[in-house]
């Protein structure tokens, strides 16, 4: 509780709109699949420049990412599909041009990890820690 209320309203706001974009994924690749869920993420990039703070995650989308990450500790389902997906589309809606990526290790069993990237950047979190083989691009 104290970590909460040493943010500001602003990051409590958006914790809160991330944690309920980090719920929408993880129910939505439930109920209406990984493909769909992909074109809600990859939305067309779109920013209101009325917005002073979707003009300054344009420049820096930390901030947004950091709101993803706590909010997906938290958020039943918050897997790294599902913020990756939530981080996406709020990144997006902010004009920024950030993809969402998905990669598998086949190798000594299967695993998968999805993580975002802008200008071929990751943001979150680092691919080399998995091993990953091949990646799919969306």
């Amino acid at each position: 509780m104290r970590r909460w209320l040493s943010l500001t309203r602003k990051e409590q706001r958006l914790v809160i709109s991330a944690a309920a974009h980090v719920g929408t994924a993880a129910i939505g690749v439930r109920v209406f699949g990984l493909r769909r869920l992909l074109k809600w993420a990859d939305r067309p990039i779109t920013a209101n420049h009325a917005d002073a703070n979707a003009v300054r995650d344009a420049k820096n989308p930390d901030r947004v990412t950091i709101a993803v990450e706590r909010a997906g500790r938290y958020v039943p389902g918050g897997t790294c599909l599902a913020r990756s997906l939530a981080l996406t589309r709020m990144l997006r809606t902010r004009g920024v041009p950030a993809e969402t990526r998905i990669g598998v290790k086949t190798a000594d069993g299967f695993r998968a990890h999805a993580w975002v990237e802008v200008e071929a950047v990751p943001v979150t979190s680092e691919i080399e820690n998995w091993g990953i083989e091949n990646r799919v691009i969306w």
